[in-house]
């Protein structure tokens, strides 16, 4: 069974938190559980947000029965303030508490990227070996500020958790710029990633990461689970390269449960869903078309979309374009669409496209009647990001 070492998981109490979150140590063991992940690199809440020592010790207390699967990922803040321990003391609270790992925060925890700040810190975390978990929100100039970063933590492997899609070319900047630093995908789950970067930057710079409790780990799982990268690749990913940063052998590391439902069998196996698979929501690009402003799509065409369907177990998906919601050509979109239904019957749904901007009710009718009437169109696609009108308009009265 592939092993999956979660880097990017935290627990505790926190403000403005929505009353679903589950923010708990029990509930944080239970998703491990169902979602079939042996171990997590975990942070407490209140080391990020309130005291960081407080928060740090709290933290190795409480996660003290479960260390065979948990694993201390403590907040580090330089002790320019006078509030920290020393960098060396810290450094030797990091040994005797079995810490390998720290989160380091400029942006929120107020201290600027720059050697004299940082220096003695990253000393003591050279000397540790420490892997160093950096946010991506926590840089107000990601390149700037991370290469930085990289540079006086020369010796320390980096890795970026949190960036999005949006931040794609940002993030392959940083990477070519700056050997040491890696990323995990919670939030970076862009059409083809693994394959992509582990074939442009090297396997060993992607790292499975959860975001738990803001993400769940069934949607990073499947990054993994269903990927068309070689499987040698994807257990590096999932799991080896984490037991590498921190030095751990991963067959020490404890099996979770087996999955309990036939679906979590299948998708555990990277197995195509034997049940029916109705992908509600899905953009696609045109053929030798990869992005859009910032947005990168690779194999974002029906082609590359379709395989990846079909790797996964979906029976049909429903597309609409991206050129018609976001791009505003509805026409060029909406001819898009009606082109993959033609070709695609079984396994493509349209949805259309209209913008009350460009067009008038009665172009909008115009627009969509042949599409739902005649090529079996089941649904439409407004879009209010971008053209700012309510979906209950009247202007949308007639369609």
């Amino acid at each position: 069974q592939r092993i999956f070492f979660d880097c990017n998981a935290s627990y505790g109490p926190r403000g403005h938190a929505p009353p679903h979150l589950r923010l708990d140590l029990p509930s944080l063991l239970d998703d491990l559980d169902q979602y079939g992940i042996a171990a997590a690199l975990v942070r407490h809440q209140q080391a990020i947000l309130h005291d960081p020592m407080a928060g740090n010790l709290r933290l190795i207390k409480e996660i003290s029965p479960h260390r065979d699967r948990l694993h201390p990922c403590w907040v580090a803040t330089p002790n320019i303030a006078g509030d920290m321990p020393s960098e060396t003391e810290f450094g030797h609270l990091m040994r005797a508490h079995g810490v390998r790992a720290v989160q380091l925060s400029p942006g929120p925890d107020k201290y600027p990227v720059v050697p004299r700040v940082l220096g003695s810190m990253a000393e003591v975390l050279a000397a540790n070996s420490a892997l160093i978990l950096a946010p991506w929100h926590a840089f107000n100039d990601p390149y700037r500020d991370i290469k930085a970063l990289a540079d006086i933590c020369q010796w320390n492997p980096i890795i970026l958790t949190g960036m999005s899609w949006r931040d794609y070319r940002m993030v392959c900047a940083v990477l070519v710029a700056c050997p040491n630093v890696n990323i995990e995908m919670s939030a970076f789950q862009a059409n083809r990633v693994v394959e992509t970067f582990t074939g442009r930057f090297g396997s060993h710079r992607l790292f499975f990461g959860s975001g738990h409790p803001d993400h769940s780990a069934g949607a990073a799982r499947a990054l993994m689970d269903w990927s068309l990268a070689d499987a040698a690749v994807v257990d590096q990913v999932a799991g080896l390269n984490l037991c590498a940063a921190l030095g751990i052998d991963a067959s020490t590391l404890p099996a979770p449960p087996p999955p309990t439902e036939p679906i979590q069998q299948q998708a555990r196996q990277g197995a195509a869903l034997t049940e029916l698979v109705i992908d509600a929501h899905c953009h696609v690009m045109g053929n030798d078309e990869t992005s859009s402003t910032g947005i990168v799509m690779m194999q974002g065409d029906a082609a590359g979309q379709l395989e990846v369907s079909s790797r996964c177990g979906i029976d049909v998906t429903a597309m609409m374009s991206w050129q018609g919601p976001w791009g505003g050509d509805v026409w060029v979109g909406n001819a898009l669409i009606k082109r993959l239904v033609q070709d695609h019957p079984a396994s493509i749904l349209g949805l259309s496209s209209v913008d009350p901007l460009q067009q008038t009710p009665e172009a909008m009718l115009d627009t969509i009647r042949p599409l739902h009437e005649t090529s079996c169109f089941p649904g439409i696609k407004p879009y209010f990001p971008t053209n700012g009108v309510h979906y209950h308009d009247p202007v949308y009265d007639a369609i």
